[in-house]
């Protein structure tokens, strides 16, 4: 028996490292794509939104956590590079993943929805730009 717990506890610890090194392999990468990106680097911060999304697919237990802001990212880059089509798209998964994990009124929402409401108002549609300003007002609001 004694040898089966010491066997569980090695896994545990060797899980725990795993998770720890993804994690602070993911900030890294977001430390990167901010950097790119604040230099109008768009290319860059793409390879880096990438990278950074498949490593947040990666983060046992912890995906749902990390995967809305490295789409957040991807879509952030597409909406400067004027692909707004994929850039809609990756803001959609990321708010659906995002209120999954976190529900319909966490402040990590806001920074989806008033990225969505630029790349609207962007295109000329501005009645969902205010929409998606409203509620992040609203979330704002409740969370404040």
């Amino acid at each position: 028996m004694k040898a089966v717990i010491r066997i569980i506890l090695v896994i545990a610890v060797i899980l725990a490292v795993y998770i720890y090194i993804k994690t602070m392999s993911w900030h890294k990468l977001d430390r990167e794509f901010d950097a790119f990106y604040e230099q109008g680097k768009y290319t860059e911060a793409g390879v880096i939104a990438k990278r950074q999304l498949q490593c947040a697919e990666e983060i046992l237990f912890l995906s749902h956590f990390y995967i809305p802001p490295s789409l957040n990212n991807l879509a952030r880059v597409c909406h400067m590079q004027g692909r707004y089509a994929e850039a809609i798209s990756y803001y959609k998964r990321a708010l659906k993943m995002a209120e999954a994990a976190l529900g319909q009124y966490n402040l990590k929402l806001v920074i989806i929805l008033e990225n969505m409401s630029k790349l609207y108002r962007e295109t000329g549609d501005k009645q969902e730009a205010q929409k998606l300003l409203e509620r992040a007002e609203k979330i704002r609001s409740i969370r404040q």
